[in-house]
């Protein structure tokens, strides 16, 4: 994990309109598309990974996607718990375990 990570704030805006289109169809292949789709970081992903690491790269955005599925048992919130935080996230679970 890259504990310096810097997110593309440029496709912020975009990324977050398919999350959104997703929660509509809930088809976890076509969002994948469409966010891969978003400028050229995923270009530049196909030329340095082998095909097995792009089969599981695929397998982590729909097991990601699925945090966005209303029938999967949990949602993402804000949390305002630590004030050096601007806005945290928490996971609540939605369905008794």
């Amino acid at each position: 994990m890259n504990v310096r990570f810097r997110p593309n704030r440029r496709l912020s805006p975009q990324w977050k309109s398919a999350i959104e289109k997703f929660q509509q169809h809930l088809d976890y292949e076509q969002c994948f598309t469409e966010l891969t789709s978003i400028g050229n970081w995923y270009d530049h992903l196909l030329a340095r990974k082998s095909s097995a690491q792009l089969t599981a790269f695929k397998e982590h955005m729909f097991r990601f996607l699925h945090l966005f599925n209303k029938n999967s048992g949990v949602t993402l919130e804000p949390c305002h718990r630590y004030s050096t935080e601007n806005v945290g996230g928490k996971v609540v679970a939605t369905k008794e375990w």
